[in-house]
């Protein structure tokens, strides 16, 4: 369950999963990119890392994140 006011966010270093759930997230008609269809979200999510995230983002690889609303109930 999300409230109408949250906000679902997405976040992969694996490429081909993150397509996947972009590409299912974008043809619902549940949600809409906050940032626009396709468009990443502009910084991380919190300033908080996990080892994972600060090792690849020391190695200078791909970390994709989407922020996603919901769509407001007519």
């Amino acid at each position: 369950v999300l409230r109408s006011d949250a906000e679902l966010l997405v976040q992969s270093d694996n490429e081909a999963v993150i397509e996947d759930i972009v590409a299912q997230l974008d043809a619902s008609p549940l949600f809409n990119n906050a940032n626009g269809e396709g468009v990443q979200a502009d910084a991380p999510f919190t300033p908080f890392r996990t080892e994972r995230e600060a090792y690849y983002e020391r190695k200078g690889w791909p970390v994709w994140r989407y922020r996603y609303l919901p769509v407001p109930k007519a």
